[in-house]
């Protein structure tokens, strides 16, 4: 079994901050049947750079790494972080603290 590193309160503060200017949570409903609704939670960043800060909060919390390309000309590739599932309620109990814009939706 692979440990995780251990999350320092500045990798704690570093990342809400991260929440509040670069990400968000997300709530979806949907339904894959008619006569079967889900409900899924997460926080996603999106940056155009610094992919080496997302590869880390993936070591730290967990979740996914995913690459999403430019919609037009107008708009460029990203990389995206996505915590959901299994791994958020540990990832925001220990960032919700430190937010200061998205405080309420964590909660």
């Amino acid at each position: 079994m692979i440990s995780k590193p251990a999350i320092s309160i500045e990798d704690k503060i570093y990342y809400a901050g991260l929440i509040d200017g670069e990400g968000y949570i997300f709530l979806c409903i949907g339904s894959k049947k008619k006569s079967k609704v889900y409900i899924r939670a997460g926080i996603k960043i999106a940056m155009v750079d610094e992919v080496g800060l997302l590869v880390r909060a993936k070591e730290l919390w967990g979740g996914y790494i995913k690459n999403r390309l430019a919609r037009s000309s107008k708009h460029r590739n990203t990389i995206e972080w996505i915590i959901d599932g299994y791994y958020l309620d540990d990832f925001l109990l220990e960032i919700t603290p430190y937010l200061r814009l998205k405080k309420d939706q964590a909660k």
